[in-house]
């Protein structure tokens, strides 16, 4: 399974070329949103839970899904669009929904977004669907990382560690 999974990895980096240095996550986020905002789209945005715990290469993942979502919105919808996302105990869930335009030359050559955005879903171990029709929704899910549990400090240590030395 671990061959498996850096083969896969691998494959996503050939394909999916990346400039060198950091790659965007959750710090982030917020300077997209805004840049989605300032080039047109009307973006409604709700969010829920409190964000974090999600590994390097998830934050990574979820980044670019909005971005592709968020830019397919801008390219082919109608100008609209929405992002909720949820942050839940296990996973956090992601959903973007737009208007869609009647179908034109532009949208029948749709390249590899859809497809791009489910690869980088799977190999962050999650999952994407998307419906297409008059309302265009993409939604994801992705694991967050599990709750580090602190251990609880037993009544002598608490005791030990107000006694003068």
């Amino acid at each position: 399974r671990d061959a498996l999974a850096d083969v896969r990895v691998l494959l996503t980096e050939l394909r999916h070329t990346q400039e060198a240095g950091p790659q965007p996550g959750l710090n982030d986020l917020d300077a997209l949103l805004d840049s989605m905002r300032d080039s047109g789209l009307a973006l409604e945005v709700r969010e829920f839970g409190d964000r974090g715990r999600l590994t390097e290469s998830r934050e990574l993942a979820l980044y670019r899904i909005v971005q592709e979502s968020l830019t397919n919105a801008l390219r082919h919808g109608d100008g609209a669009a929405t992002l909720e996302l949820e942050w839940g105990e296990q996973a956090v869930d992601l959903v973007v929904t737009n208007g869609s335009l009647a179908e034109t030359p532009e949208s029948k050559d749709r390249g590899h977004g859809i497809d791009g955005m489910r690869e980088r879903a799977s190999l962050a171990g999650g999952e994407l669907s998307v419906h297409e029709g008059a309302v265009f929704r993409v939604r994801a899910r992705l694991l967050l990382e599990a709750r580090v549990a602190e251990p609880a400090e037993s009544a002598d240590e608490l005791v030990t560690a107000g006694a003068p030395a």
